[in-house]
């Protein structure tokens, strides 16, 4: 049972007679929230910060009535401001006097502060224990209360006299009355007693708790945009690199400013491992929320991690990826690394427990059989093709010199027995004490997911169509920029050298996003379908955070690469294929991108070799990285199939699905906005002094380009290393900017509105 969903009951009046001998009725005893009412911002109670949390709500809340587009111009009018100047005639602001203020998040005074432990903490995958406490309800809310009469009143608060003060509001806006109130109780009376003789006033106070929490992927989380973006300083005449000379991104020391400190202003995050910020869709959303009333309360747990799948990270512990250092030396010293300590699942039903026990329980029999029927058990993108280490819903992870066969005969053992290994790290489940006196768990009122892209290849099929057509491969014969799936044999284009590649590669995307029950795919066993595993990870969210699966709260991936508008389709009605086709003349057919593939060093892809380290960079300088209007509509096909499997699931009642979500990108194509080319592409080159990632712009692309990334994210002492190994960042790549957030936002939250009214799932059809 959760104590977070408290409805409003508003002002209840105990004595509604006439006053005295005047016959008025008596007047109404008005009250909100008068403190920070977006309770991450609580973080900001640390000693370490010198912000207040009021003071943070108060610069990032959205106005009444005010769209995320209008906040979002609004947040970069204020952060961008000169100080005791005026503002530079462009828009574009390239030439920023010196003091500007940059557009960050408002988490970036915690980090830098070390303060960041006051509302996560990455290494155990928890949050603070305030955080924690505040999401459960315990805690108090500082409300303000005023009547509207002359004169002084006796405050008193379930009937104890908290003070005696005036009874209206001040001449200065000021509350005549602060009380701090019980979160989560049941109700609490507030009543004003006139000195003057007049009939006291009561009203009965409920603060709305509303309790958000966010699970997902790398669109979820935010990856892209992090809280501190990197800065650069200006370069001038002397120190720029040669026109399309990319090895400054390889080692950008020299390039980045520096700080009083003198060390480098380099890119940082929220959390730095799942590259989560501020700067999501799932955060907006419920900073919307306790925006816009005022009598409410919002908590926020965020636990999306860049990189996660169904069953890697959300109900499992998030495998380290191969490229990492943290994959390289659990390899040599024989451990396993892993980005999470625990499941997003996991950790969210540890924070969201009052009374949480050592004991470590296994998933349950509902579950577990939902998973392990006959021969199935494989829902990963497998260890055989993908070399990454593997978890299972019941504990066991898959080491060196485990087969196939037999990590499926201990892991199918597992399930059926239900018993879960001892070792390091445990996929099970925390306990949390059973108390008939108190709840001790608290569900949540809403969840908001998003992941089913890495289950489904999409970092692999964007970098399948960013390949040149035509392109000369050193001697080695290496495939350095070959994904590890491959799109359908239909959408493989007219890239010949990939598609002969495709022929000795493993799974494709029919096989991960449709399932295929051949031995062939899924690394040598069964699979199943994208929509089978949404089913089952929205079976156990709703089981076990204990929360009706219409909460669960999905939206469809938005399309980057279309710009004509798509008939609307209900959640029941016929998918047609609307991705389109040229040969075949199915619209609508795309505008974005060139025809053919021809060399521009403007491109906004073009710093794609510098990814994969100084060798490839060297003589895939001149290489074409771009997408062509054909790959666009290959890709939208690909994508289409994505999409097809969240409806599926949707129409089996696992979660609510925005539909309209699929539209988001319709005016904000991957080919606008301003930057698109690097800083020393060309003659016309821009400084990357000049750029800012967040800024609002008429007609703004709302995906990150590589380079978009490159100058985002790039970050010293992380990414950017010198050997041929490793690369510099540019994982934000083909994910939303804040304008692409806050586009998602916006459909987003319609349909939030309509599942806390509990209307239909129409309502969150389309706009």
């Amino acid at each position: 049972m959760s104590l977070c969903r408290l409805t409003l009951l508003g002002f209840v009046s105990f004595l509604a007679g006439a006053s005295g001998s005047s016959g008025q009725e008596t007047p109404s005893i008005h009250w909100e929230v008068v403190q920070n009412r977006f309770l991450p911002f609580e973080a900001y109670r640390s000693s370490r910060t010198p912000s207040s949390p009021e003071d943070v709500f108060k610069a990032w809340m959205l106005e009444p009535d005010e769209t995320f587009s209008e906040w979002h111009q609004r947040m970069w009018e204020e952060h961008t401001a000169v100080p005791n100047q005026e503002q530079p005639a462009s828009d574009d602001q390239a030439q920023p006097a010196p003091g500007d203020v940059r557009l960050e998040s408002p988490y970036a005074e915690l980090i830098r502060s070390e303060a960041v432990d006051e509302l996560w903490h990455a290494a155990t995958d928890r949050h603070s224990d305030r955080i924690r406490a505040l999401a459960q309800g315990r805690g108090t809310v500082r409300i303000g209360a005023s009547l509207d009469v002359d004169g002084d009143c006796d405050w008193l608060l379930d009937g104890a006299l908290v003070t005696t003060g005036a009874c209206s509001i001040g001449d200065d806006g000021s509350w005549p009355v602060t009380v701090d109130v019980q979160i989560d109780a049941a109700g609490q009376i507030v009543t004003a007693r006139p000195v003057n003789g007049l009939e006291p006033s009561s009203a009965e106070v409920r603060v709305e708790h509303l309790l958000v929490v966010a699970m997902g992927e790398s669109y979820t989380s935010g990856q892209g945009n992090p809280d501190i973006p990197a800065r650069f300083r200006r370069w001038g005449s002397d120190g720029a690199p040669q026109t399309n000379d990319l090895s400054w991104l390889l080692n950008p020391t020299g390039f980045l400013s520096e700080n009083e400190e003198g060390s480098h202003h380099e890119a940082r995050w929220l959390d730095e491992s799942c590259y989560r910020s501020f700067f999501n869709y799932p955060t907006l959303v419920a900073l919307r929320l306790a925006s816009e009333d005022r009598r409410r309360v919002v908590s926020f747990l965020h636990y999306g991690c860049s990189g996660a799948e169904i069953f890697d990270g959300l109900l499992n512990p998030q495998s380290t990826p191969r490229e990492s250092t943290a994959w390289t030396e659990g390899r040599r010293s024989n451990q396993d690394h892993w980005f999470q300590s625990r499941s997003q699942l996991h950790a969210a039903m540890s924070d969201l427990c009052s009374a949480p026990t050592n004991e470590i329980k296994d998933f349950p029999q509902a579950i577990r059989s939902a998973v392990a029927r006959e021969r199935r058990p494989h829902f990963l993108r497998q260890n055989d093709f993908f070399g990454r280490a593997e978890g299972t819903v019941s504990g066991q992870s898959s080491r060196e010199g485990y087969s196939s066969q037999r990590q499926n005969r201990v892991w199918q053992r597992h399930f059926r027995d239900g018993s879960v290994p001892g070792r390091y790290p445990t996929d099970g489940l925390p306990g949390c004490a059973s108390d008939s006196a108190r709840v001790v768990f608290h569900s949540p009122d809403l969840v908001l997911l998003g992941i089913g892209g890495n289950d489904s290849a999409f970092e692999d099929l964007v970098s399948f169509y960013l390949i040149p057509d035509k392109y000369i491969l050193p001697s080695t014969g290496a495939h350095f920029l070959m994904p590890e799936v491959c799109p359908r044999a239909a959408n493989q284009g007219v890239n010949r050298s990939l598609i002969r590649a495709c022929r000795r590669r493993g799974p494709t995307t029919i096989a991960l996003t449709q399932g295929n029950w051949g031995l062939s795919q899924c690394s040598r066993s069964w699979c199943r379908s994208l929509a089978e595993r949404y089913r089952i990870a929205n079976l156990a969210i709703s089981l076990l955070l204990d929360i009706d699966r219409r909460q669960i709260v999905m939206p469809v991936y938005p399309d980057p690469f279309r710009t004509s508008a798509l008939p609307p389709v209900g959640l029941r009605d016929e998918l047609t294929n609307y991705a389109g086709n040229r040969e075949d003349k199915i619209d609508p057919m795309l505008s974005v991108g060139q025809e053919a593939e021809v060399f521009d060093a403007l491109g906004p892809w073009n710093s794609t070799p510098a990814s994969q380290g100084r060798l490839t960079s060297r003589f895939a300088s001149s290489w074409h990285f771009n997408f062509t209007v054909n790959e666009a509509e290959l890709m939208l096909r690909e994508t289409e199939f994505i999409r097809t499997q969240q409806r599926s699931a949707a129409q089996a009642g696992a979660f609510t699905l925005v539909l309209g979500a699929r539209d988001a990108f319709l005016d904000n194509n991957w080919a606008q906005g301003i930057h698109g080319n690097l800083p020393n592409s060309s003659a016309e080159s821009w400084d990357p002094a000049d750029w800012r990632p967040y800024r609002f712009e008429i007609g703004q692309r709302a995906i990150r380009t590589v380079n978009d990334s490159f100058v985002t994210q790039m970050n010293v002492d992380g990414d950017t290393r010198e050997n041929d190994d490793e690369f510099p960042d540019y994982r934000g790549a083909a994910h939303p900017n804040l304008t692409g957030h806050r586009l998602l936002a916006e459909h987003v939250a319609l349909c939030v509105d309509a599942v806390l009214r509990g209307d239909s799932e129409e309502s969150c059809m389309y706009r």
